[in-house]
Order: structure tokens, then sequence, then C-alpha cells
């Protein structure tokens, strides 16, 4: 994990010498997953003493029941919602899985709505502070973002809010920093009588992005300078708190192509000078970072003797076409038609692999799959070239292509199905394993993130300071794009989950108890069809080698991020009003 603390430069002397300065406090509350699918458990035993759980989980693993690893099977399919609060092991599995041992036969555990507010974690709230100095010019001389939130009496957990202000601007850098400028961080926690708090998405980037962003829009104001060119003033090849070259970094490429397509160029600067009617506008915009994640995984690819394809994988599809695009990548391996790849995953009985976290799945688990179906698919053409009455024999491996399921020699005009090539050797099946084991990100030679840049515009009623969402355009760098349908609905759902943390959600509790009084929807406020309008969505990176085989970044948590500060910054520009208290309530705005 990350130090609490950082420190590059001498930022009380790059503050002290900045020609501009803000200081500002931004807080933000506490918040629940309120997934779809309430947490559930079915626990099974079998005479042979095997326990097997169908746990609603973002993560199958082993439990400690006292029970032998190869004696735990935990399966799950698919999920109907995590956002991170399925990334633990809560004492309702456990619970079934000992009720169905005393009742000796399957026992099923689902939370209430009721309970999903106190038993299964949520997000903790942040009070953060953020010190910028800059020259008249609006380039950054100098940085400091602290952060504090509440945790339980017995827990250390840590909302890393500050994170990305260690690596998004030029505000320092450690191979420059005798020369000037500084950027520093911390982070504390103050413990309380309350429950622990989890990873909610996108955990540390979309809160420490809020204030970061919004800071970043006050010294614009500050410094007369337009919010977008301020960004590209600030913009840099170079990570500023590692010195290393970040692997790819289409920030910029963010900013102006999604300012085009926004038409930021029609925006007058001044707050207040925008109407439509009676309504004020606003538009903002904010960046951001987004951490990319290096985690081992495995995966198994199998050609049947029919000549379909069967992946396998203990990894999980949790609503963000993980089948799909697993599928979709094996085929292409394989030369194969996707609708003759079936995929099988969320068992711990398959090939072990990391938990749906992080946005990491397509980068890792998905490599694993490629891994997999390249060695299964250079099986084949061993085969081809030295096996039973091989129709290949006598030549290279590199003169063997595939397609349409089939492997041909092009220069001999030869060719083969699989069907064929297996039934030939008297095989039922040829199996090819892959393991992707990747050196830590921050081990690795360069620094490897995902980026944005995002554009709200806002109606607000100046009447009774109700804010509405009237247009939002998101351009994301998350290297290669291996489906964009999966991957705009990503970035949709990316945008709404943001969309609710900034003007809807947020968890209230009893001064006199510390309980959370929230129980249901009625009480805890989630977007719906009627406060979102339609979203355009761009991709602009490229392939990064450096962040996995595919050359793909992770993107689903990417887009949650900083529609907070965009939003905001559209509600000053149309109200003159800064929000630095998150959600945005009427009662804020008059």
């Amino acid at each position: 994990m990350w130090p609490l603390s950082s420190l590059i430069g001498n930022t009380d002397k790059a503050l002290a010498d900045s020609a501009v300065k803000i200081e500002r406090t931004y807080t933000m509350p506490d918040r629940h997953h309120n997934a779809m699918e309430p947490h559930a458990t079915l626990a099974v035993w079998d005479n042979d003493g095997t326990l097997t759980l169908y746990d609603s989980t973002q993560m199958v693993a082993s439990l400690v029941l006292g029970v032998p690893e190869e004696k735990t099977n935990v399966v799950c399919e698919f999920l109907g919602g995590g956002f991170g609060g399925k990334s633990w092991s809560w004492p309702h599995t456990l619970l079934a899985a000992l009720a169905a041992k005393v009742v000796n036969r399957p026992v099923r555990v689902q939370l209430t709505r009721a309970q999903m507010y106190s038993m299964v974690g949520h997000q903790a709230a942040t009070v953060q502070t953020i010190a910028l100095g800059a020259d008249n010019d609006g380039k950054l001389t100098g940085l400091r973002h602290d952060s504090v939130n509440p945790t339980s009496l017995f827990d250390d957990y840590v909302e890393y809010a500050a994170l990305a202000s260690r690596h998004l601007w030029r505000a320092s850098s450690r191979h420059l920093w005798r020369a000037s400028g500084g950027i520093s961080t911390s982070h504390r926690v103050v413990r309380v009588n309350r429950n622990s708090p989890v990873v909610l998405r996108a955990p540390m980037e979309a809160q420490g992005h809020f204030a970061l962003e919004s800071a970043m829009d006050e010294l614009a104001y500050a410094t007369g300078v337009d919010p977008v060119e301020l960004r590209l003033r600030n913009d840099t090849d170079t990570d500023p708190y590692s010195g290393r070259p970040f692997s790819t970094r289409a920030l910029r490429e963010c900013l102006t192509k999604g300012a085009a397509r926004f038409g930021w160029d029609r925006r007058t600067p001044e707050p207040r000078s925008m109407r439509d009617g009676r309504y004020l506008v606003g538009q903002g915009v904010a960046a951001a970072i987004f951490t990319h994640w290096r985690w081992p995984a495995k995966a198994r690819v199998t050609l049947n003797g029919d000549g379909s394809a069967l992946v396998e994988a203990a990894a999980h599809d949790i609503g963000t076409g993980t089948y799909t695009v697993m599928a979709q990548v094996a085929a292409d391996a394989l030369g194969l038609a996707p609708d003759r790849v079936a995929v099988r995953l969320g068992d711990t009985r398959l090939p072990e692999s990391h938990p749906a976290i992080g946005s990491s799945t397509a980068a890792n688990a998905t490599a694993a799959v490629l891994l997999a179906a390249r060695a299964a698919r250079e099986k084949a053409v061993e085969l081809a070239l030295a096996g039973r009455d091989a129709p290949f024999a006598g030549t290279e491996p590199g003169d063997v292509m595939v397609a349409d399921g089939r492997l041909t020699l092009a220069k001999a005009n030869l060719n083969i199905t699989y069907a064929e090539l297996l039934a030939r050797n008297g095989l039922s099946s040829l199996a090819g394993d892959g393991g992707y084991d990747p050196v830590e990100e921050v081990n690795g030679p360069k620094a490897i993130f995902s980026f944005s840049a995002v554009f709200a515009e806002v109606r607000v009623d100046p009447d009774l300071g109700l804010v509405r969402l009237n247009r939002f355009v998101g351009a994301y760098d998350a290297g290669r794009i291996l489906n964009p349908k999966t991957a705009r609905s990503q970035a949709i759902g990316g945008i709404i989950w943001g969309v609710g943390q900034v003007l809807l959600e947020q968890s209230e509790t009893d001064p006199a108890s510390g309980q959370f009084i929230n129980r249901n929807y009625s009480g805890y406020l989630v977007p719906t069809n009627a406060d979102i309008p339609e979203l355009d969505v761009l991709f602009v990176g490229g392939f990064d080698e450096e962040a996995s085989p595919l050359g793909a970044k992770g993107l689903g948590e990417l887009t949650a991020v900083s529609v907070a500060p965009a939003i905001t910054n559209a509600v000053y520009h149309a109200t003159g009003t800064r929000i630095r208290d998150l959600p945005v309530t009427f009662e804020k705005l008059l």
C-alpha cells in the first residue's frame, strides 16, 4: 500500500513564494453501495464434507471455517452489482455455512435492504484541505493536499483521497526538485464508534479528484486562465511523484478533443453569464488520473473436438461485459467466430484469478485468457507440423495462419479445421494454460495510469436552487479499447454513478447513536432515468504495451472520477456560488 504522506521538493517555500495562492477545504459525506442485488449466500454441504457457497461476491476465495481449501468451493457466475462492497467476506456468509452444517441441509441467507446500510460496509466521509500556488500564468508551483477520514475503533482503513495529487499535475518533480516547486500529501484517520469503511466505486480517486479539480477550477478563476487551458499548461510527460515517464498519457487529447466535442469555445467565462430562458446555464470541466492495477491471473482455453472452444477462469463478470470480452479475445487468438467460444467464470475450481476490483479484469484476467488461447493455438500448430499425418510437416510455425476455425498454410494452399486436426490425432480436446504474472506497477520502468477529461453543462433554477444536468461529454484514455460497445456502457454507468455522488447521495447518521439512519431508497437518493440526459463518450487512447499484453488499461471506475467536480464547477459558472460540500442540494444555492 502507499505511504500515508509524501513530499517532493519544498512545498512550504513554493506556496509562500507563489504569485497566486488559494487554500480551500472540501467535504464529502459517507455513502453506501446500494447494489441492486442484495448480499446473499446459499451454503451447501456434501456428504463428503465439501462446502459449496453460492455467494454474491466480487472475489471467489476459500473461507476460514476450519475446512480444508480443497473441500471449499465458492461460486459466483454473475453479479448483480458490487461496487466494492462485495469485495469482502461478510458475517452473513459464514453464518449461512454454519447454519447449513447444523441443520444438515442447504441454507440461504439474504440481507434486507435495510441491513445493507449496517452490515456490509460503506464509504468513509472525507475532509480535504488543498493549497495551490501558481504563477500569474496559472502554472502550478506548489500543491499541498491533506485528507482526513473516519474509521472504526478497531480498524485503520485509510481513504487515500490525496493520492491523485501526487501524479496528475506538474507542480514539482522528483528529478527537478532542487530547482523549484513542491508537492506534499498526507492522510489521517479519526477513530469513531462506527462500522469499518470499505472501498466504494471509485475509491480514493473519486473523492480526491472532487477536491483537487474543484481547486484547479478556483485557481483558473483566480488567475484569469481558461479552465481547459490551465490544465494544458500543467500537463506533464513525467510522473511528478516517481520521476518515471508515463507509459502513455493522452490527457492532452482528452482535454482538446473533449472540449471540441462539447463546444467549449462557445462558453462565456463569467459566472451567471449564460441563460436558457429563466434558467442559469453553467459549464464545467475536470480531468482525472486513475491507478492501473497489475495483478496475476490464470486461465485455461480448451479447443473441443467439434471445433469450438471453452474459456475457463475464476474471474468475475460484475456487469461490465467480461463474458463478451473474454470470448472475443479468445476467438481472435484462435481464429474462431465469437459464437463458437463459451466462457465459464466465477468458480474456485477454475484457474485462479484476482478479484473483480480496481477496474483490472480486462487488462489482467483477460490477458491470461489471451496467453491461454495462444498456448492452445500453438499446440494445434505443433500437431499440424509434427502430429499424426501432419498436414504441414516440414514447415515453420510462423507460416501457419488461423482463421475461420482453420489452420492454413497459404504458400502451399493447404488447410485443416481444428475439428479435423483433433480427430486425426485421436484427441477429444486440446487445452492451453495461460498465466499472467506482471511486475507491480510501482516497480516498472514507467508509470502506468488511465486518464480522462469530462465536461458538464447544468441548468439551475435560480428561484428553487434545483440543479439539472443538461449535457455531458467524457473523453477517456484507457489504452486499447477491446470492445467499444461494452466500454461505452461502462462509461455511461460511471457517469451516472458520479451524478449520484455529486447531486444526490449521502448517508446520514443519528447524532445520538452514531448509527446510519438510512434504510431504503426513500431516504437515500440515487439517479433515475429522469435525472440523466444523453451522455456523449469518446475514447482517445492507444495501445499501452506496458499496461498489458492486450494494451488495455483500467476504464470502469475511471469513468466515475471527476464527474462531481465537473458538475460543481458548472454550478459555480451558472450561479457564482461555489459548492465545497457534497451533495449539491438546493438549500446550498439559495
